[in-house]
């Protein structure tokens, strides 16, 4: 559990670093990029 939480926050810490301030921007762009790639899997 350690290990994961340790991965996580590392992840966090490098996904900070990349996005910088537009976070919540890219956040939004992401959640529709993947929708579009979910639906096909879904209705299949």
């Amino acid at each position: 559990m350690e290990l994961i939480m340790t991965l996580l926050e590392t992840l966090k810490k490098v996904e900070k670093f990349i996005l910088g301030n537009d976070k919540q921007k890219v956040d939004k762009k992401d959640r529709d990029h993947w929708k579009k790639y979910r639906k096909p899997k879904l209705n299949s």
